[in-house]
């Protein structure tokens, strides 16, 4: 892991407090996690992607996913086209499962009750120039994306990194069920869009410029999943998955 010192100069226009020291994850780790994830999916689902090309190969960037189902995390993970850290929910409230979280390059993250250490742990990841992932929904949910949490939206406003909106489909187990893993060799995809910058109006460290900013990140990714999940992306999706 790396230490560094994050300053008001350095994060954008949200500096509370104006400078503090953050030891990142190992971007090396988070590397070699996805290497492997992508290897054991691979032997158990066919993993599809879309929109790859579309994420930004350098440089900070948020991606922002819909969250339907367990296996959310470990496909994200895998399927992304460059190594990411993400904001987990933790495994445990402080125990071990934190510390194997962060010993695989992740970030154990309670959006419940969201502390301030691990965001600024995400932003100096962000201002180092990597990318962060999360499920700014907090929870599984239907994946229509109707709310999002403020965690997201003070990543981007302190930061101003863009965020890149992904959807995930196939990801629920047999009948639906968001707590089971799908069936063996099914077929798992992720879509990607086009990364997006959103604007701050106002000091980002007010409620409302917050509320502000999380329902425009909102308003991106419902977007992108509704035209990856609806009717006509669903069948999409479906003939070519077909197809394999």
């Amino acid at each position: 892991m790396a230490s560094v010192t994050v300053r008001a100069a350095d994060q954008g226009p949200l500096a509370t407090p104006p400078a503090y020291d953050v030891v990142l994850p190992s971007a090396v780790v988070a590397a070699n996690v996805r290497n492997l994830l992508r290897s054991a999916l691979g032997l158990a689902y066919r993993i599809e992607t879309s929109g790859e090309s579309l994420v930004p190969r350098r440089g900070p960037v948020i991606l922002v996913c819909q969250h339907v189902a367990v296996l959310d995390g470990a496909v994200l993970l895998a399927a992304s086209p460059r190594p990411v850290h993400l904001m987990a929910g933790q495994l445990s409230a402080g125990g071990a499962g934190d510390r194997i979280l962060r010993a695989l390059g992740q970030l154990p993250f309670d959006q419940d009750h969201p502390d301030r250490e691990s965001l600024h742990q995400a932003a100096a990841l962000l201002v180092a120039g990597r990318a962060v992932a999360m499920f700014p929904e907090g929870r599984c949910g239907t994946g229509e994306v109707t709310h999002l949490r403020h965690p997201v939206a003070y990543l981007v406003a302190a930061t101003g990194a863009p965020i890149v909106p992904v959807a995930v489909q196939g990801t629920r187990g047999p009948g639906g069920a968001a707590d089971r893993a799908p069936r063996r060799r099914s077929t798992v995809g992720l879509s990607f869009g086009a990364p997006r910058t959103v604007p701050v109006e106002g000091h980002p460290a007010r409620r409302a410029v917050l509320a502000r900013v999380g329902e425009r990140v909102r308003q991106v990714l419902a977007d992108h999943v509704a035209a990856v999940t609806g009717p006509a992306g669903r069948a999409a999706w479906s003939a070519e998955a077909d197809t394999r």
